[in-house]
């Protein structure tokens, strides 16, 4: 198998050119929490390769075996790192079926610093890292190598106290926190406990540190966090995630029990998504969503289009690009929404169908990178001179995770404010409304999912649904309300459109669109049905006679 102890001495002008190397590579890999541009709040990112953070006692096979997974399989190079006899036995490893295993003894900076531990940490594909000596995690040498991992989409365990290490913020046995340099999990607080006290402590914690998520693992588990955002546990027990109370939002918290076994292509096979359960923590960082008193639908300038998706005949794409200023104006088609492979140049349906009707001046705008849609200077440039925005379909939580926040959404209420025109279709129509549906990154079922509630916001006080009749939606729908009347709900049919100016829709295309007021106490008037050619008053929340 090439199991083996690894230890040797220091190294010169080779072990800084490669440090050199690592710190320009991790400087552009490690993900950021900025502040925004567009409306002063903290925007999220997917972590870089795949993490394990395992509590204390011993962990059971499928504990190993979901590593090497995550590593790329039996043949994947794993290098265990530890000050002393590691926990998981070379012989082990080779039982579960893993053939590229290396041991590295680190006992001191000294060791780190060897040219053959620059090279296993490297180049492997996982690291499994033991409980080593404290000057480790002081030397930034350790840490780089760590991010350098992930950062290769490579996957890093962290085992027991080395958990504690990998979380942004810890707490030790008897609740004290602290925050660790080499942090790979950013917003978190990681406690190694399962009892009731264990959970008090970390409730504590994060009533001390607002904004940060609570994860408590217990002994002989292990909480796997890849695809950058996806949660698991692993083992034996129950993993908490916990968000506490604060400005008359309620605790959320919720207890996962372990699995026996773990796909990492399966994608109903996670239980937690790292990214909305990170935006509920920073949710509770300012007020109750929505408001219990709903601002009233109006836009002071432009035009907003929002279309339930199936095909969008001639008369919508022709007020779209009457509303921009005519074929020849700047237009800019976002596809986000769909999921492309990584490399897939994105194309863009809306684009194909306005330049088809002859618009010369279409950019088509793909980012995955909350970072890119707010700093990158050559992608805002098309935003920032744009007269019409089209949001292609897909799911709505893409949407948000690439745009929401940024500068790129901020130059989207622009191009409203220069009288242009801003649309969607299907997920598109959805996410342009100040409350979101259908946001659960897991499955499109779900109408309401903490985390994901907040939509793009170009018009306040509606919640959109799209594709409505079609899929049998207006059930659940008016359901939902019901935990917000203050809201006015908009379901807009396939192949439906409401176009809004001021406080007035218009329905367009083919279909219908159906308004819903749990504030009107008038059994009839709670439910309005447009046809096409009809219109509604948003603010009187009645069809216009």
């Amino acid at each position: 198998m090439g199991t083996k102890w690894m230890r040797r001495g220091s190294l010169g002008r080779a072990h800084w050119l490669g440090l050199g190397c690592l710190l320009l590579l991790v400087s552009f890999a490690v993900p950021s929490q900025r502040q925004s541009k567009a409306e002063g709040t903290t925007y999220v990112a997917p972590i870089p390769g795949n993490l394990l953070l395992a509590g204390r006692g011993d962990l059971g096979d499928s504990v190993l075996i979901s590593f090497m997974k995550l590593s790329g399989g039996s043949r994947a190079r794993i290098v265990v790192v530890s000050s002393g006899e590691p926990g998981a036995q070379p012989k082990r490893w080779e039982k579960l079926g893993a053939t590229r295993v290396e041991v590295l003894r680190l006992e001191s900076s000294e060791d780190l610093h060897a040219t053959s531990s620059l090279s296993l940490m490297m180049n492997a594909e996982g690291l499994w890292i033991e409980e080593v000596e404290e000057a480790l995690w002081e030397d930034e040498l350790f840490a780089v190598l760590i991010q350098n991992s992930l950062a290769r989409n490579g996957a890093v365990a962290g085992v027991g106290a080395t958990a504690l290490k990998l979380a942004s913020s810890s707490l030790d046995s008897e609740g004290k926190r602290s925050e660790p340099t080499s942090a790979v999990l950013p917003g978190s607080i990681v406690h190694l406990a399962s009892k009731k006290a264990g959970e008090d402590q970390l409730r504590k914690a994060l009533e001390d540190a607002p904004g940060h998520v609570g994860w408590m693992i217990p002994d002989s588990t292990a909480m796997l966090v890849y695809h950058g955002r996806r949660i698991c546990a692993v083992g034996d027990g129950e993993l908490t995630a916990l968000v506490v109370p604060k400005n008359d939002w309620p605790e959320r918290v919720e207890r996962v029990e372990a699995k026996s076994s773990f796909q990492i292509g399966d994608n109903f096979r996670y239980s937690l998504d790292l990214l909305a359960w990170r935006r509920s923590a920073l949710d509770h960082l300012g007020p109750v969503f929505p408001p219990l008193k709903a601002p009233v639908p109006k836009l002071a300038k432009g035009t907003l289009i929002m279309h339930g998706g199936g095909g969008v005949n001639d008369a919508v794409f022709e007020r779209f690009i009457k509303e921009a200023g005519g074929k020849s104006a700047p237009i800019v088609c976002i596809p986000s929404a769909d999921n492309f492979a990584v490399g897939d140049s994105p194309d863009s349906y809306s684009a194909d169908e306005l330049r088809e009707r002859g618009c010369k001046n279409v950019t088509i705008l793909h980012t995955t990178s909350s970072e890119t849609a707010d700093l990158d200077e050559d992608f805002l440039e098309p935003l920032s001179k744009a007269k019409g925005v089209w949001i292609d379909g897909g799911r709505t939580y893409r949407v948000i995770d690439s745009f929401h926040g940024t500068k790129a959404h901020e130059l989207m209420f622009d191009v409203l404010k220069r009288g242009g025109v801003v649309a969607g279709s299907s997920a598109g129509g959805q996410v342009v409304g100040d409350f979101l549906v259908r946001g659960n990154p897991r499955t499109n079922e779900d109408l309401v999912h903490e985390g994901y509630t907040r939509g793009l916001g170009f018009i306040e006080g509606v919640i959109i649904d799209a594709h409505f009749s079609q899929r049998d939606r207006g059930g659940p729908f008016a359901e939902m309300l019901k935990d917000y009347p203050q809201m006015l709900g908009i379901g807009l049919d396939a192949e439906a459109a409401l176009v809004v100016q001021g406080s007035v829709g218009e329905v367009l295309g083919e279909n219908r669109v159906i308004f819903y007021d749990l504030t009107n106490k008038k059994k009839s008037g709670q439910v309005i049905e447009l046809e096409v050619g009809e219109s509604y008053d948003l603010k009187k929340r009645a069809k216009r006679r």
